[in-house]
């Protein structure tokens, strides 16, 4: 009756989750609490577990690291299934580093884990998919040289590392790799280089902060009049980065995005959840996505009816392409990650590319010769790209 009617299967107790959130932090940190938790009890609120079912535990940890290790080991000799948290870098690692008994522990924010962190997984560390479903699709339409400009800190670099050494293998060319620091708003050096150096693509896999200026710089200094390709990751896609950053600034970026479109059905359910369990509309996505995922994919390990630390880390473990709202996730060698597709940016919507397309060289016609009023022959004078005509119409990544 459970699998007919979708709900979970029934256990021989109550499965038990933990949610480690700075709830007393400072100011911002309880913000960004508050709205993980939000993720969370939407999640929770659609999950089909009643009272009975699920215990759940809000547990404070002041957003300090010694806190943080101390709930958790509390939580764990009160026999809880899973973690959700903690948010920040310095406390996932100081729970690790404690060498606690294995349990699955899903932070919605993390970026840094630990290499030996056994079912500790993060909805925000580097993602290999995005890079290499970058690299996959340059090589494939022929892109052979490239310059690679990244922040010198975050998921940046190594999302720079895995792009560079998949393209590489491929048989493309890094002509040189360029950094900045965190802050950063002023990139003439690292522009006048691509300039000298005249690839066929500029890959920029930058957080979505840096978006706006680095886009903005690229377009003073004419990279697309120079035939300049620019390749993205994730941020470029990002719906509010291509609400706020002028359509001439991003037109023709191709970018490598998470499978999830905003009326896709992991995202629609997600929103549906929030706004019923909340009744009001969901203005800013990004951390309540985080959580909720984070708590349906461990609420999804114990709906199968599995009970204990080590058996729900092994169902964990097995989940492949779920619809989430950040994207279609999938647990592999240790990692939480997202399928990928390869969309452009066109008058500010995402669209999608298919294996093999690329943008197509856009011109601006010449203009009458003020003496002779004859218009030079030719196409005109090179202005940036355009994605696929015949995908314009597309809504977003399929």
């Amino acid at each position: 009756r459970a699998l007919i009617d979708g709900r979970p299967l029934p256990a021989a107790r109550p499965a038990r989750i933990a949610v480690v959130l700075p709830l007393s932090g400072s100011p911002l940190l309880q913000e960004f609490a508050q709205e993980i938790r939000d993720g969370v009890d939407a999640a929770i609120a659609v999950s089909g577990f009643d009272e009975t079912d699920l215990e759940v535990e809000f547990l404070d940890d002041q957003g300090d690291p010694e806190r943080a290790l101390a709930v958790v080991r509390d939580a764990l000799e009160a026999g809880v299934d899973g973690v959700i948290g903690p948010l920040q870098d310095e406390s996932v690692l100081r729970v690790v580093d404690a060498g606690l008994p294995e349990v699955t522990m899903i932070s919605p924010t993390a970026f840094e884990l630990p290499a030996d962190g056994s079912s500790v997984y993060s909805l925000a560390s580097v993602d290999p998919g995005a890079p290499l479903a970058l690299a996959t699709w340059a090589s494939g339409v022929g892109i052979r040289q490239v310059v690679v400009l990244h922040s010198t800190e975050g998921p940046s670099t190594d999302e720079a590392r895995l792009f560079g050494d998949a393209f590489q293998a491929d048989g493309g060319s890094v002509l040189r790799v360029l950094t900045y620091d965190p802050g950063d708003t002023f990139f003439r050096d690292a522009m006048r280089a691509v300039q000298g150096l005249r690839p066929e693509a500029l890959v920029l896999p930058i957080p979505r902060d840096d978006v706006q200026a680095i886009a903005s710089q690229a377009a003073f200094y004419a990279l697309d009049t120079l035939g300049v390709q620019l390749l993205g990751t994730a941020a470029w896609g990002d719906a509010a980065v291509r609400e706020s950053v002028s359509n001439r600034y991003t037109e023709g970026v191709v970018m490598a995005t998470p499978r999830v479109e905003l009326d896709g059905d992991g995202y629609r359910a997600f929103v549906d959840a929030y706004e019923a369990r909340f009744q009001r509309s969901l203005v800013d996505p990004s951390l309540p996505a985080a959580g909720y995922d984070a708590a349906a994919v461990l609420l999804r390990a114990v709906a199968s009816g599995v009970r204990g630390a080590e058996q729900v880390a092994g169902a964990v473990r097995e989940i492949r392409g779920f619809a989430g709202a950040t994207g279609t996730l999938s647990v592999q060698d240790g990692r939480m990650l997202r399928e990928h597709g390869i969309g452009c940016i066109q008058e500010g919507a995402l669209v999608a590319l298919e294996a093999g397309q690329r943008p197509v060289q856009a011109y601006r016609p010449y203009a009458p010769d003020p003496t002779t009023g004859r218009v030079p022959e030719g196409l005109g004078r090179a202005d940036g790209f355009r994605c696929v005509p015949d995908a314009g119409n597309e809504p977003g990544i399929r």
